[in-house]
Parts: structure tokens; C-alpha cells; sequence
């Protein structure tokens, strides 16, 4: 005879009625979930990254191939942070320490919102100023006017509907630039969708930068890179 399940017993994971209150909470707590991803979907991506310049590196530096080597290295490698990888890796080929600081701030966001649904504690602050930093490079654009001053002409600039207005000589300019969000103790992590986007490209960026690095390294070991990445620049 074919099981029938018992009509009787159902199980409700929401319940229909839910007040303004608690559906507010629903929704923070999925934003945490959503940023929180974001950035361990990151955070790991680079680090696998990372850990495939490290033997590529050697073998520039030695011009040998051996296997036992790279499986020591790809062993100590393996048990570093993704802050500690980048750090080892810029003293080996001169990276830009500004990247090292931006996922160093990653990697605390990430703590705080894996462990603590985003909610900033004092586990996860400096000692400095009692604040959690991210921070992240974009490609700015600004209005440089003829005395020198900048103007931004960004998303939020654009969206608040501030114009940019040149006078006579005022030139548009593009340039790697860097962004900061803080958030004080007992605050909850928050991210537009628009900063998401920039931390993508920024890590998008800070690739680049490991790859252009590691051409500059081959070419000083008198080895041609076939196709040559430019630097996003620092």
C-alpha cells in the first residue's frame, strides 16, 4: 500500500502574520546574510588567487620546477590569513600596502558578520578610535578647476542631484582613489548595493595590480611575460 503523509501535521517555518516590527528585523538580517557572503565570496576568490602566485613566484626566483618545493610552500601558504598572504607576497614582489589594508578591513567585516549578524562589537573595533573601518579603491572621477581644487562626481553626488559646474579651464579627471565606511560599536554593518559594486572592482583592481607586480618580477629574472598586464596604478 503506498504511504500517504498525515494531512493533519504541516509545519510553519513563518508565521502568517508577522508584525511591521519583525519583518523589518527579517529583512536587516538578510541584508547582513547578503553582504556577509558578498565579502567571504571575495575574500576566499582572492585567496585562491593568492595562493596560485606564490609557486609561480618561486619559480621565477629559483628558474627551477620542483614539486616537493611547491608542495611545502602551497602547505604554508595554506595556513595564512589572506591579510598574512598578501603581506608575504608584497615582500617578495613589492605590492602596494593600501591592499593589504583593504582586505585586512574585509576580513574583520566578514568576522562580525558571520558571527555577530553584522551587529559591531568590540571584538571587532581599533583600539584607535573604537570604530570598524572598510575601505576599498574605486576609479573617482572628479572636476580638477584651474586653482587646483577637486570636485567629486560620484553615485552619491549624482544621486542628492549636486551638478558639477566647471569654470573656463576646468579639466575632468580619472584616477585611482580610496573610500572609507566606519561603524561605531553597538551599530550594525550596512552597504549600499552601489559600494558592493566599487568592493568588487576593487578586488577586481587589486588582481591586476598582483599580476602587473609579478610581470615586473619575471621581466627583472629575465623572463618575458607573453601578454603584459598594466597596473591599475596606486
Amino acid at each position: 500500500m503506498p504511504h500517504q503523509l498525515d494531512d493533519r501535521m504541516s509545519y510553519h517555518l513563518v508565521p502568517s502574520e508577522i508584525s511591521d516590527e519583525t519583518r523589518r528585523q527579517f529583512n536587516e538580517n538578510f541584508e547582513a546574510w547578503i553582504i556577509g557572503n558578498a565579502l567571504r565570496d571575495l575574500v576566499d576568490a582572492f585567496t585562491i588567487f593568492l595562493k596560485h602566485c606564490f609557486p609561480i613566484q618561486h619559480m621565477m626566483a629559483t628558474h627551477s620546477y620542483i614539486p616537493t618545493d611547491l608542495r611545502a610552500l602551497a602547505a604554508e601558504v595554506e595556513m595564512l590569513s589572506i591579510s598574512a598572504q598578501y603581506s608575504r607576497l608584497r615582500e617578495l614582489i613589492g605590492l602596494d600596502q593600501r591592499y593589504w589594508e583593504m582586505f585586512e578591513s574585509f576580513r574583520k567585516a566578514r568576522n562580525c558578520l558571520s558571527h555577530r549578524m553584522g551587529l559591531v562589537s568590540r571584538k571587532d573595533v581599533s583600539p584607535e578610535n573604537n570604530r570598524l573601518l572598510i575601505r576599498w579603491s574605486f576609479l573617482g572621477v572628479f572636476m580638477r578647476h584651474p586653482d587646483g581644487t577637486e570636485q567629486p562626481i560620484d553615485h552619491e553626488a549624482i544621486e542628492a542631484g549636486h551638478v558639477a559646474t566647471g569654470h573656463e579651464g576646468a579639466m575632468i579627471i580619472m584616477r585611482l582613489t580610496w573610500k572609507e565606511r566606519s561603524f561605531a560599536v553597538g551599530t550594525n554593518i550596512r552597504l549600499t548595493r552601489h559600494e558592493l559594486s566599487e568592493i568588487c572592482f576593487a578586488v577586481h583592481m587589486a588582481t591586476d595590480h598582483v599580476i602587473a607586480k609579478l610581470n615586473e618580477f619575471s621581466i627583472a629574472q629575465g623572463i618575458q611575460a607573453e601578454h603584459p598586464v598594466a597596473d591599475p596604478g596606486t
